[in-house]
């Protein structure tokens, strides 16, 4: 039953069809900014999830494939608060996520980056792209996804996530 009183509901899980096997898995990250103040949000995907200290931590497990191509998609919640309206990802990437292993989220611009970010898409920037090569099993991470909107102060999301499996080597078999 879909429940349109929250919103869109979060895209299925799939392969892109015509992606070759060497390809990195495509999916979407649902992001509903649910309230301003206080600041209320939650992220969807097909991907597994573990709960850690009360947290949501989304799993990418990559099964062999070489990483992910994520989508982040942000929803804002207009019916619930109004407030959530017009919030964008920043025109750059690197404005837009910043990521770093361990448990502290990233406050600023960082070196230590897991998410690639590769573009937020033109014209009303809700969906950001990025790839997570997960080359190795990293363990917890933590990343923030940065907001803005004209007349209001930025916003800073601040989910988690593990990096499960990295790339298999076909020749160490």
């Amino acid at each position: 039953m879909n429940d349109h009183s929250r919103g869109p509901q979060p895209q299925e899980c799939m392969e892109l069809r015509g992606l070759q096997k060497g390809e990195p898995w495509q999916v979407q990250i649902d992001v509903y900014l649910d309230s301003v103040e206080p600041l209320k949000f939650r992220v969807e995907s097909c991907l597994p999830q573990k709960d850690q200290n009360g947290e949501k931590y989304v799993i990418f497990e990559n099964k062999l494939r070489p990483g992910f191509r994520i989508l982040f998609q942000l929803h804002t919640m207009i019916g619930e608060d109004p407030a959530t309206e017009g919030y964008a990802f920043p025109k750059r990437g690197d404005d837009a996520i910043w990521s770093r292993i361990g448990e502290e989220c990233p406050r600023e611009y960082c070196e230590n980056k897991v998410f690639q970010p590769e573009r937020v898409v033109e014209p009303d920037r809700t969906t950001l792209v990025v790839r997570f090569e997960n080359k190795e099993a990293i363990g917890d991470f933590r990343y923030t996804l940065n907001l803005v909107k004209s007349g209001a102060e930025p916003l800073q999301l601040d989910p988690g996530g593990t990096g499960m499996n990295g790339q298999s080597n076909p020749l160490q078999r």
